[in-house]
């Protein structure tokens, strides 16, 4: 029973430094009820960074002192953010690379703690780049679209000369 209340406390207190965390970088408020669009951001981005823990969609909703569906609105929501606003996407990631390098500040440092925090970030940055690639999708196949047009038009130039 001592066992699972310490574990409980851990966890408490994790999600404790994630939102004060979050709540720093982005200035707002996590667990206002208000609905102004930062504060509703920095709610995105806490149970975006408490979902990558491993954390439920109820337990994130306990945390946030909101509804089940309020906390599945953020999630689902927050891909679509991260996808189109450049702006909230860095603050994502600025809050995503605290929460990492925080996570590792109390432990000792060895090479499995270098190795775990560098799997992370690499993490992040792949999923950054398939981001901007599938942002950049549309203009290499207007370039290619482009070239293709002129290919054929010099063709046929060639071919009436």
């Amino acid at each position: 029973m001592e066992s699972k209340r310490n574990s409980f406390m851990e966890d408490q207190k994790k999600i404790e430094n994630i939102r004060n965390i979050v709540e720093m970088v982005t200035g707002e408020r996590i667990l206002s009820t208000t609905r102004y669009r930062g504060e509703v951001e920095a709610r995105m981005i806490f149970a975006s960074i408490l979902k990558d823990t491993g954390m439920h969609v109820e337990s994130i909703a306990l945390s946030m002192k909101k509804s089940r569906y309020a906390a599945d609105y953020y999630l689902k929501r927050f891909n679509d953010l991260v996808e189109l606003d450049s702006k909230f996407r860095s603050l994502y990631l600025k809050c995503k690379e605290m929460v990492v390098m925080n996570k590792f500040k109390d432990e000792p440092v060895n090479s499995y703690n270098i190795v775990g925090r560098l799997v992370q970030e690499n993490e992040a940055l792949k999923h950054e780049l398939r981001l901007l690639k599938e942002r950049m999708r549309p203009i290499y196949n207007f370039i290619t679209e482009k070239e293709w047009m002129e290919d054929s038009n010099k063709r046929g130039i060639e071919q009436q000369g």
